[in-house]
């Protein structure tokens, strides 16, 4: 459109055979829009950048090359001579606009940052910069890397160490260097995201105390699948002043954590590999923050061998609600997905959270594990009892579990309607639209709830009309493809495609 506008400005002022003064103002207004244009643009282009390779590429003696499968590199940037000034001081210019990088699967020679790093001279390459999400491929590297592409006033940093096997003496002095880089060079950094896919975690852990120094740091992610954090990185975890969101992705150590207090304004908290409820509630122990707002205990971590996944029995599940009530009312979103053994019930650990009125997003997952004795879970109305008078502020409530056994009525629909009003997606384990259940179904209210996905997974309904009708009469605006997801059984897909027909008649 702005290429539009321009070509008829261009196209009246040519008319003119004789341009005078007003002619020649417009022909000053109009290199000015376009020197502004082009200006902008260039900024937009060059803000935020999916890989570093458009910026390599105006080094001309830099030169891309494919290299074959069976080679060192997918890709490899050789120098073969120095830089030029002009190209150098077209290179500063681009990147002095660049406020985002990421780094995707290029990997480049050890020549590609000698090279540049030799043309620097210690200049900061990178002034701008405000996030960086970068991958090495060689530890040898990492400090030299860090030190040109981070800038004093660089906010986020997400690391991945993707090395395969190293030699731990080795890498753990890269890593205590690369630590000390970030610290010096990035002072003011507020969020720092480490994730080792490879490689042990205590070689990172011991040189974690450095980012003690980091006075504005506000988020911290360890994510790491295979390995065991130790107890001097969880004391300086809790005592950093600043620290609003913390992720673990390690396993907490076997033995007892040690007895402190810290994490003192702790916002949100995310346990991410396989935690047991003991060390959950050891963990949840050291948090002193009255203002926690979100948890989540996730086993969505890599299977290791060399570890067995912990399984939740009913009392875990209770002991753990039981604290989250007691101490953190302002909590506003909880997430639970993990292992059970032997969970026949979860309504005692569901209504001890009915006190919590803050809660926006209740989300949790049960797996049982193949063989167990007692793989059903039973469901009953009194699961639902909190929707129905004790959480105003609902949006998003999920409870799931391998297989079930009980009754839930349609009339437990009508308590959540009135109960929650903001309440946007509801996943059901198990909804019984049977006679005895209904009764009769001109007798049913109804209510116009904004309520957009529903979805069960074990349904048992006795006429498709007759819940479709329920259904409708309750959530008229229900999204049909979002409420047959994945996790939606068989017979609620089928009430969905009749519920689908009854919305195009009445819409």
């Amino acid at each position: 459109m702005c290429q539009d506008i321009l070509e008829e400005i261009g196209n009246f002022v040519a008319q003119d055979d004789d341009p005078d003064a007003e002619t020649s103002q417009c022909l000053a207004y109009l290199a000015r829009v376009c020197k502004i244009f082009n200006v902008t643009f260039e900024k937009m282009l060059w803000a935020s950048l999916p890989s570093v390779v458009p910026l390599l590429r105006l080094l001309s003696p830099l030169r891309l090359n494919a290299i074959v499968v069976s080679g060192p590199y997918a890709w490899s940037l050789e120098s073969e001579e120095g830089v030029s000034p002009e190209d150098w001081a077209r290179f500063l210019r681009r990147a002095s606009m660049v406020r985002k990088l990421h780094r995707q699967l290029d990997c480049f020679s050890p020549s590609v940052w000698a090279c540049i790093s030799k043309q620097a001279a210690g200049q900061i390459l990178l002034p701008r910069m405000r996030e960086l999400d970068w991958r090495f491929d060689r530890p040898e590297s990492m400090v030299l890397e860090l030190s040109l592409l981070i800038s004093p006033c660089l906010e986020r940093l997400a690391l991945d160490f993707s090395l395969g096997v190293t030699e731990p003496r080795d890498f753990s002095e890269h890593v205590r260097s690369m630590v000390e880089t970030v610290v010096s060079l990035a002072p003011d950094l507020a969020g720092l995201h480490l994730t080792t896919n490879s490689l042990p975690l205590y070689h990172l852990s011991r040189h974690l105390p450095l980012i003690s120094m980091l006075r504005r740091l506000s988020e911290l992610s360890l994510l790491e699948t295979l390995y065991t954090a130790d107890f001097d990185m969880l004391r300086m975890l809790s005592s950093l002043k600043t620290l609003t969101k913390l992720v673990v992705g390690a396993d907490l150590p076997r033995d007892p954590l040690p007895d402190l207090r810290g994490f003192r304004v702790l916002e949100q908290l995310h346990v991410m590999s396989h935690p047991s409820a003991e060390k959950i509630l050891e963990l949840l122990a050291m948090v002193s923050s009255p203002k926690l707002l979100n948890v989540a205990f996730n086993d969505n971590a890599q299977r290791s061998e060399r570890y067995v996944v912990s399984l939740w029995g009913p009392q875990d599940f209770l002991a753990v609600c039981d604290e989250l009530a007691r101490r953190f009312s302002m909590l506003e979103q909880i997430e639970i997905a993990v292992r059970t053994k032997d969970v026949d019930s979860l309504d005692l650990a569901i209504a001890r959270l009915a006190s919590l009125r803050s809660l926006k997003k209740v989300d949790i997952r049960t797996t049982e594990r193949p063989r167990a004795a007692n793989p059903m879970v039973s469901v009953s109305d009194a699961l639902f009892a909190p929707l129905a008078a004790g959480w105003p502020h609902l949006v998003y409530f999920r409870l799931s579990v391998t297989r079930s056994t009980g009754c839930v009525t349609p009339g437990v629909l009508v308590k959540v309607a009135d109960g929650c009003p903001k309440l946007r997606e509801l996943h059901m384990p198990r909804l019984d639209v049977t006679a005895a259940t209904v009764g009769d179904v001109g007798m049913f209210p109804t209510r116009k709830h904004p309520l957009a996905v529903l979805c069960v997974q074990h349904a048992h309904i006795a006429d498709d009309q007759v819940c479709a009708g329920i259904v409708y009469g309750l959530f008229p605006f229900l999204s049909i493809e979002n409420s047959s997801g994945y996790d939606a059984g068989d017979a609620w897909k089928r009430m969905a495609r009749v519920l689908a027909v009854a919305q195009l008649l009445r819409s």
